[in-house]
């Protein structure tokens, strides 16, 4: 009888220790699971990771395609009295003059020349280069109020394309284009690049870049990357000896969430004094809070997360806003993603640009089709 007790307290025995074993392996099985979908990070993980320091920042504008847009804009009709609606903003204004006081100091201090120069480092980098189809003429109307006399005409559009296979200096492996694409309009008797739309490698990588990929997204990137250095190669070639003479750089339809924060927290200032001059005054009086967020009434709605309930567009026509060297709207607008690119480019080529300086940066709005209304950003050089 003990004997058949003993037993019967063994086999229970075996039963839970299997019943364990089961529940178990189980566990891991599910957490195997979840750890390899977790290995393709979603659209939010992406979209939050951090920006390796040494890159620059992806800076999309032009026209859109909202399946391609991380920090996208919602569009409306201004006609309508909707404009446009932001859907995410990141840079504080105060985050912006710091960095736009470092750009001031790399244009006021020593300058080292670029050393892309010619469009077949373009094409050894992936790049394909190739005129486009012409353009509207978006800025007739403000042509008038520049130096000299700049004509549609006279201008040519081209479009690169890094579409190509390339191996890099940090990886010598061959990867695939990334499609970026820089489409710009060069005037060179008008002495004018016009951004139409642009999208840089940067910016397509770190849609497809893996959480858990060994090889860090700066050293995926071509050698050649950046709006600033592709941009410069195209303009030299085309203005030979004078492209030293370049003197205006527009933005067209400025979409970049950081960028767009600037200009919104700038133009609290002007919804509150009723003022769109020319003026260049930049006091601080009147602005909006730092990270608040101005909806369409002009006044603060206290809503500091970026949220698609604000801020919307209205139109602010030429002469629009200009901030002079020298404003803090000025140096705001440096800090930008957009400011950053035409530092790197005017630093980046002293032996064709020498002692040249920006002068001024100015916000006005103009109306796409159907009475869209878009930012766009005119830098203005010296010389």
């Amino acid at each position: 009888m003990h004997s058949s007790n003993q037993q019967r307290g063994l086999s229970l025995f075996l039963v839970l220790i299997a019943v364990f074993l089961i529940f178990f392996v189980t566990s891991l099985l599910e957490d195997g699971n979840s750890i390899a979908s977790s290995s393709v990070p979603s659209k939010n993980i992406r979209d939050h990771q951090l920006e390796p320091a040494d890159i620059k920042v992806p800076v999309p504008f032009g026209r859109r395609d909202d399946s391609i847009h991380a920090n996208h804009i919602v569009s409306r009709s201004a006609k309508e009295g909707k404009a446009t609606q932001i859907s995410k903003r990141t840079l504080t204004f105060e985050q912006a003059l710091v960095i736009g006081e470092d750009h001031e100091k790399k244009l006021s201090g020593e300058r080292t020349q670029s050393r892309w120069s010619t469009t077949g480092q373009l094409v050894e980098t992936g790049w394909e280069i190739k005129p486009s189809g012409e353009e509207p003429d978006y800025y007739a109307a403000i042509y008038g109020h520049l130096e000299g006399e700049i004509k549609h005409s006279d201008a040519t559009q081209v479009e690169a394309v890094q579409d190509k296979a390339y191996s890099n200096s940090d990886v010598d492996v061959a990867q695939p284009g990334t499609h970026g694409f820089f489409l710009n309009e060069y005037n060179v008797p008008g002495r004018t690049i016009i951004g139409i739309s642009n999208f840089s490698p940067a910016y397509f990588l770190r849609e497809v870049q893996q959480a858990n990929d060994p090889i860090p997204l700066k050293d995926k990137l071509p050698d050649v990357y950046s709006w600033s250095d592709v941009v410069w190669v195209n303009w030299s070639k085309l203005a030979g000896d004078s492209a030293g003479s370049l003197k205006y750089l527009f933005k067209h339809n400025v979409e970049t969430a950081d960028t767009v924060a600037i200009i919104e927290y700038l133009r609290g200032g002007s919804s509150n004094t009723g003022s769109d001059s020319n003026s260049g005054s930049d006091s601080n009086s009147g602005y909006a809070d730092n990270n608040h967020i101005w909806n369409s009434s002009g006044s603060d709605s206290g809503d500091d997360t970026g949220s698609d309930a604000g801020p919307t567009i209205e139109p602010l026509e030429w002469p629009g806003l200009n901030f002079p060297k020298g404003t803090q709207g000025y140096q705001a607008l440096l800090g930008t993603p957009h400011g950053k690119g035409i530092v790197w480019m005017i630093v980046g080529h002293p032996n064709e640009m020498p002692g040249k300086d920006l002068e001024s940066i100015t916000i006005f709005t103009t109306e796409k089709e159907e009475g869209e209304v878009v930012y766009n950003l005119l830098f203005t050089l010296s010389g």
